[in-house]
C-alpha cells in the first residue's frame, strides 16, 4: 500500500512539473518583432528648386541612428557647409549650423515632424522630403516602382565644364526631361548659351530628350556631332532613375 501510495505522488508531482513546462512555453513564445522598417542605410533626394538636398538616413530597430545631409546647388555642385554664404542673405558658416541642427532633429524625432530652422526654411524643407523619401525606400512593405519628383544630377567636372540633367517624375513616367551642358568661365562656369556656335548640340538637347520622354528610360542612342554630351546625358539621368528607385 505505501509503495502504491508513493508511485501515486510521484506521479502526480511528474505530470505537474510537465504542465508548468508546457503553460511556460505557452506563455513566452519566440516571436520577431514587427518593424516597420529594413536595417540599413537608405538615400533619399529632394526635389530640385534651386537646388536640393541628399540624406543619408541609417535605421537600426526601426531607430534613425544618423542622418547626414548634402546640399546641392541650382547648377547641381555641392555647396560647403562652412564657407557656403551670400553677404547680406545668407551668413557664411551658418549652412553648417543648419544641417547639424536637422540631422539631430531627425534622429531625436525619429522623423520629420521637427521645426524648420529659423532663417533656412527652404533647406530645411528639402531636408525634410530628402529624409522621407529615404524612409520611404526602407519600408519593410514598400511597394517598388518610383518616387514622383523633380530630379537634378551632372557629370564630372573638368576644366572644360560639365553636363546637367533634370527630370520630372510622374505617375511613376518621365514626363520633362531638361539637358544642356555647363562651360568653364573666369569665375567658374554657365550654361552654354542659346548662340552657343555649334549646332548639333543644340538640336541633340531636343533629340535625346524627346527619345527619353518616348521610351520612358535613359536607355536611348546618343546623337551624330553631340556624342560625348549625349553619353553623359544618359549616364546622368540613368543616375537620377535610381535615386528615385523603390526595390
Amino acid at each position: 500500500m505505501k509503495k502504491f501510495l508513493v508511485l501515486m505522488l510521484v506521479s502526480v508531482m511528474a505530470l505537474t512539473i510537465f504542465a508548468g513546462c508546457s503553460s511556460k512555453t505557452e506563455e513566452q513564445p519566440n516571436e520577431e518583432p514587427n518593424y516597420v522598417y529594413k536595417n540599413g542605410t537608405f538615400v533619399g533626394y529632394s526635389d530640385n528648386n534651386r537646388g536640393y538636398v541628399k540624406a543619408e538616413v541609417t535605421i537600426e530597430n526601426d531607430q534613425i541612428k544618423s542622418v547626414k545631409l548634402t546640399e546641392y546647388q541650382g547648377n547641381a555642385i555641392e555647396k560647403d557647409p562652412e564657407t557656403y554664404g551670400r553677404e547680406g542673405a545668407f551668413e557664411i558658416g551658418l549652412l553648417a549650423q543648419v544641417h547639424k541642427y536637422l540631422e539631430n532633429a531627425f534622429v531625436e524625432a525619429n522623423g520629420t515632424d521637427i521645426d524648420a530652422f529659423s532663417g533656412a526654411t527652404s533647406t530645411s524643407n528639402k531636408a525634410k522630403q530628402a529624409v522621407e523619401r529615404a524612409l520611404l525606400k526602407a519600408k519593410v512593405d514598400a511597394t517598388p516602382g518610383l518616387i514622383d519628383g523633380t530630379y537634378l544630377g551632372r557629370s564630372e567636372i573638368t576644366e572644360r565644364g560639365y553636363s546637367v540633367a533634370e527630370i520630372k517624375i510622374e505617375g511613376g513616367k518621365l514626363v520633362e526631361v531638361n539637358l544642356y551642358d555647363m562651360r568653364a568661365v573666369e569665375n567658374g562656369f554657365e550654361q552654354k548659351p542659346e548662340d552657343y556656335n555649334w549646332q548639333p548640340y543644340h538640336e541633340a538637347r531636343e533629340a535625346v530628350a524627346a527619345a527619353m520622354l518616348e521610351a520612358n528610360s535613359y536607355d536611348v542612342e546618343t546623337y551624330t556631332g553631340a556624342t560625348s554630351s549625349s553619353e553623359k546625358w544618359i549616364q546622368i539621368v540613368k543616375e537620377l532613375i535610381e535615386r528615385a528607385t523603390i526595390k
